[in-house]
């Protein structure tokens, strides 16, 4: 896996502290450069840069990552949705190129996704 990624840019969004460390670790492992944020607004901040892929929590403290993922899309940047509350697909729905994860979820299906 560790040369999978190598020099892909990837944004992690997501509010669990704990779950973005262990995603961060995984893509880096995996030579990925990534950049993250824990909130909807740190996200939105970040949308203008360029990413081979973003993987989005779904529910954010400040809101739903729609706004996010609205701004990747049709621009190339491959959207994986996370989520443990809900149904996930139905982000996939709105944005039919996405992919959708319900946590828990392996390192093996966080990579996969990227390249779906």
């Amino acid at each position: 896996m560790t040369q999978k990624l190598s020099g892909l840019k990837v944004l992690i969004v997501e509010d669990n502290f704990l779950l973005l460390d262990v995603f961060k670790n995984i893509f880096e492992e995996a030579r990925a450069k990534v950049t993250t944020a824990q909130s909807l607004q740190a996200g939105l901040k970040l949308v203008n840069e360029s990413f081979h892929a973003a993987l989005l929590d779904v529910c954010l403290p400040d809101g739903e990552v729609y706004p996010i993922a609205d701004r990747f899309a049709g621009t190339g940047t491959k959207i994986v949705f996370l989520s443990g509350f809900g149904d996930v697909n139905l982000a996939v729905d709105r944005y039919p190129n996405a992919v959708a994860l319900t946590k828990p979820v392996t390192a093996d299906d966080l990579v996969a996704a990227i390249f779906s």
